[in-house]
């Protein structure tokens, strides 16, 4: 008897009368499955990255609701079956996988395959493929030193009569400001300039956070300067007072997004610096296989 509304008569022998019903019959089948996995690449290394995915199935019934059925779900690498688990419903199930086969990484394209079938009706079907590969995350730095010069490139003096500058050599890039026209203690000259970000660091920023700590070296500082960096928004994230020798404000997080870093230094009221170099170090996480 397929799906349907059909009457039912029921007569009664000896008796005068007779009662018809309307009865709806249903199929009890699975109508569709679905399977999905939180991570379609896997790096089974206990390191925080990408370490296992959570493999989720779903499936829908004729009735709309949860029915008894009978199902599987399995990992399969070629012709070879590393992992199965039963289904006895309908209901969502879930489960987390490592990505290792008998304890052990074995790299390849893996598939998941889920079969369901109600008390009736055919059996659904559905599949999604998982990656698994080789590899650890290690913490690592990158460094560079540059010429003072090449990152702070223009300025903007302060002073009442615009009287103080910066000057550019093969040595030093010096500054020099002189009265603080907003006050006592204002600032009478600003410099400024940005650093690229590395390529290979940029693209560290997907294994976590990147950190960035620069240091300036000063071959003479007179009065008050400051420096400091941070994005090319908020380029005084991090500041510090500047003296001779080397002076840093310490680490900091790199933005998720953007290609630079800005930097700047300021002096006082009749105060000058000269900078020689501006040293770049990263720290960050790298894949080695």
């Amino acid at each position: 008897m397929g799906a349907g509304t059909v009457t039912f008569t029921a007569t009664a022998q000896g008796l005068t009368s007779k009662g018809s019903a309307k009865l709806t019959v249903r199929n009890v089948a699975v109508t569709a499955t679905k399977v999905s996995a939180s991570q379609r690449t896997v790096y089974p290394a206990k390191d925080g990255y990408l370490d296992a995915t959570k493999i989720a199935v779903s499936a829908s019934s004729s009735t709309s609701k949860t029915i008894g059925a009978t199902g599987t779900v399995k990992i399969v690498r070629g012709s070879k079956t590393v992992r199965t688990w039963k289904l006895s419903s309908t209901k969502s199930w879930s489960t987390t996988w490592d990505g290792k086969v008998g304890g052990k990484v074995v790299p390849g394209t893996y598939t998941v395959k889920v079969a369901v079938k109600g008390p009736e009706g055919a059996t659904k079907s559905a599949s999604t493929t998982i990656a698994v590969k080789k590899g650890k995350l290690v913490s690592t730095k990158t460094k560079k030193t540059y010429k003072a010069s090449s990152i702070l490139k223009t300025y903007t003096p302060l002073d009442e009569y615009g009287q103080g500058y910066c000057q550019y050599d093969e040595v030093t890039f010096g500054c020099i400001g002189f009265d603080g026209y907003y006050g006592d203690d204002a600032v009478s000259l600003i410099a400024e300039g940005s650093t690229t970000i590395p390529a290979s660091v940029r693209s560290a920023k997907a294994f976590g956070a990147v950190k960035v700590k620069m240091t300036l070296n000063a071959s003479g500082v007179s009065g008050q300067a400051v420096w400091g960096y941070g994005s090319v928004s908020d380029p005084t994230a991090k500041v510090t007072a500047m003296k001779k020798g080397n002076t840093s404000p310490g680490w900091y997080t790199v933005p998720k997004s953007g290609t630079k870093l800005g930097v700047v230094a300021a002096t006082g009221e009749y105060s000058y610096f000269f900078a020689k170099t501006i040293t770049v170090e990263y720290s960050h996480k790298k894949m080695v296989k």
